[in-house]
């Protein structure tokens, strides 16, 4: 019995784990400010050589947990209706009597593009939205605290929270620092995306990787089917995302920054 539980909370939280980190990776690369930070504060951490960050360590950093929040909060990774049944005995909520039997659920994008909670903009990935004045932001204390009490719901509450939550914030504590880490320092790849939609980015924008070498940076426009833009759109694209100026390369598609 104990073997079988052990191995339920082993894969019960995978798949909704890896679509938080998939979702919030998106928007982080999307988003040069957000990305820009990130990786200032992920830098001016100081680990021994191949040691990975700890849970304990990676708390402590204020940027990157509120990356985290908000990546949940963005999109959230259930969005089951997490029906619960009124007690025999009945409820009330905010004077409006509710029988006993009834189920009840909520909706996990409706929660999270509240305005009366998030603020105005919530539809913008912002990370800023949790940090207090302790933490260099412009927050109060009792509307992140606000905030991260809704947030909360994504991982159940009471008796039915998820089990896995803790382990699932460990894990994303660590992924978001090291791959970074391991992108910034150790590859000097510099994977920012031109700001498309995050709803729809493949069909929006084109990925730019661009790769460090000897002082030159290549990069290459690429379409959905893999060809080269050749417009004044992606001239535009190219200046929006802020990689200088450029001459045409060899390659079909391909510019070169100098």
């Amino acid at each position: 019995m104990s073997n079988c539980s052990l191995v339920k909370s082993s894969l019960a939280g995978s798949d909704t784990t890896a679509t938080a980190i998939r979702a919030t990776l998106l928007h982080i690369l999307t988003n040069p400010r957000v990305h820009s930070k990130l990786l200032a504060e992920i830098s001016s951490v100081s680990l021994p050589k191949n040691t990975i960050i700890t849970d304990a360590q990676a708390r402590r950093l204020p940027y990157l947990q509120a990356v985290v929040k908000e990546g949940l909060r963005i999109f959230p990774p259930v969005t089951g209706l997490m029906i619960k049944d009124v007690p025999p005995t009945g409820d009330e909520y905010h004077g409006v009597k509710i029988p006993p039997g009834t189920g009840i659920g909520y909706s996990a994008f409706g929660l999270s593009r509240n305005a009366n909670i998030w603020g105005k903009d919530v539809d913008v990935f912002r990370p800023e939205r949790w940090l207090t004045h302790e933490n260099g932001g412009v927050e109060t204390e009792e509307d992140v605290k606000e905030r991260e009490s809704a947030l909360d719901l994504v991982f159940g509450y009471g008796r039915w929270q998820c089990l896995g939550r803790n382990v699932a914030l460990i894990e994303l504590n660590k992924v978001y620092f090291e791959v970074s880490l391991s992108s910034f320092l150790s590859f000097l790849f510099f994977f920012p995306l031109c700001p498309p939609s995050p709803s729809w980015p493949w069909g929006s924008c084109k990925a730019d990787l661009r790769i460090s070498c000897c002082g030159t940076l290549i990069s290459r426009l690429l379409t959905p089917r893999g060809r080269g833009i050749h417009s004044a759109e992606a001239s535009l694209r190219s200046r929006k995302c802020g990689l200088g100026q450029r001459r045409r390369g060899a390659n079909k598609g391909a510019w070169i920054d100098r």
